[in-house]
């Protein structure tokens, strides 16, 4: 081989001790190397097209076990749709989800808004080498980072590849983190619907609620009569104790304003309240001057904060330690535990369906994006609480120790796809 040719190669940052002193990989369009095909969508006007047994993978879909739509043989056969099969490599080419890349986990058909490939000697380098490239693919091909690609453009694009030895070995080795990644994630998901599915027994549910409040109406024309609940599961310590009364949220919080008269030349931590369950975190360290909302609120740790505006997300939360004394804007309401009520306890009790569907009832606005939240009216919701602080406290600690479970999970999960990440960097050139 010429040095002119040698010069057209390209050498990866680390290769592995058997292939260092064999030549760089060759780059060759991704036409040249693997076999290429699309689908299509039978009419969906016939009803005999569709709930059938064959898996029909669409865009979003193409690195799912499973899929919403099913297309019967007389579907696939009078329509463009073409079967894949596992372990093929799917390229999403419109929509929001345009460039990404999979292997297929499943048989099934495609429409014409993915492109199959098929490599001639390993489809899991394939997936890895794209993988790595979606970004620069996504760049040079959409603009702004919206619009389509087409199959034209991914088999135009040149890919460098080794050898074929040299493709399975770094191919086996990052998908063999791949199937850690994917085994923490199958657990993070199982420890996830333990959780809920825990909570559910744990806290008495809306129908619990209502068959009480009917049965204790039934029992006595009182008005004082209290409704008592009970959930399905209760620790040991607790099957003799009373139920769960009926109380007002006004009986367990009360609202405090701290007002804070900002400096123009201090620094204030301002946080936030993520959406959907996110928890509280610090948004930004400003200066006082460069706070534009001016009436704001010093907040400490246990503080529960409910957003105003991101109600409909349940954007609610107990403030943690490490960001006690930050200050919040008006736009969120502060509020205390009163005595015998743990505000751990009441966090988890809040993301309840129940409880979340009284954030809603107590919102108003033109559109979701512009609800806001009547604390007063949301005070005066009737709720089952547990009056013995210990039974609180022995929930709380049973849920708080499944969250560090899930917490840890978590950051297993992002080491590992940091780790396969600088792996990636060093065994794969980027495409020129």
């Amino acid at each position: 081989m010429n040095k002119q040719d040698d010069k057209k190669r390209v050498m990866p940052k680390l290769r592995f001790p058997e292939f260092q002193t064999t030549l760089g990989w060759e780059a060759s369009s991704v036409s040249k190397t693997c076999k290429s095909f699309s689908g299509g969508t039978p009419n969906t006007a016939n009803k005999h097209f569709y709930c059938g047994k064959i898996p029909f993978i669409r865009s979003a879909e193409i690195a799912l076990e499973k899929t919403e739509l099913f297309l019967t043989e007389e579907g696939l056969n009078n329509s463009s749709a073409k079967m894949v099969n596992k372990g093929d490599v799917l390229v999403a080419l419109y929509g929001a989800n345009s460039g990404n890349v999979a292997l297929s986990k499943i048989d099934g058909a495609i429409n014409q808004a993915i492109l199959c490939l098929q490599h001639q000697n390993n489809n899991a380098f394939l997936y890895h080498i794209l993988s790595y490239n979606q970004e620069k693919i996504v760049n040079t091909y959409i603009q702004g980072g919206q619009g389509n690609l087409s199959g034209e453009i991914i088999k135009s694009i040149k890919l460098p590849f080794p050898s074929p030895k040299e493709q399975q070995k770094i191919a086996d080795c990052l998908s063999s983190i791949d199937e850690l990644i994917n085994l923490r994630e199958q657990k993070l998901t199982a420890l996830k619907q333990h959780k809920k599915g825990l909570m559910q027994q744990l806290f008495p549910s809306h129908n619990d609620l209502q068959a009480s409040k009917q049965a204790s109406k039934q029992a006595s024309k009182q008005a004082s009569k209290q409704a008592i609940v009970y959930p399905k599961l209760r620790f040991p310590q607790f099957k003799d104790c009373e139920g769960w009364e009926v109380v007002r949220i006004s009986d367990l919080l009360v609202e405090k304003k701290r007002p804070v008269k900002l400096e123009n030349e201090t620094e204030y931590c301002l946080i936030t309240v993520k959406r959907r369950h996110g928890g509280i975190t610090l948004r930004e360290v400003a200066k006082g001057k460069e706070i534009k909302v001016q009436s704001q609120f010093r907040v400490f740790a246990d503080d529960f904060l409910i957003s105003k505006r991101q109600i409909v997300h349940c954007a609610c939360g107990v403030l943690p330690e490490e960001l006690d004394g930050s200050i919040v804007s008006n736009e969120y309401s502060v509020l205390n535990a009163k005595e015998n009520v743990n505000i751990t306890f009441f966090n988890y009790f809040c993301h309840q369906p129940i409880v979340e569907k009284s954030f809603l009832d107590c919102s108003s606005g033109i559109v979701i994006e512009k609800m806001l939240f009547k604390l007063d009216e949301w005070m005066k919701q009737e709720v089952y609480f547990p009056k013995n602080p210990k039974e609180q406290q022995a929930i709380a600690d049973c849920l708080s120790s499944l969250d560090k479970l899930i917490n840890e999970e978590n950051e297993q999960i992002g080491r590992l796809k940091d780790h396969k990440k600088g792996l990636m960097q060093q065994l794969l050139p980027k495409i020129q």
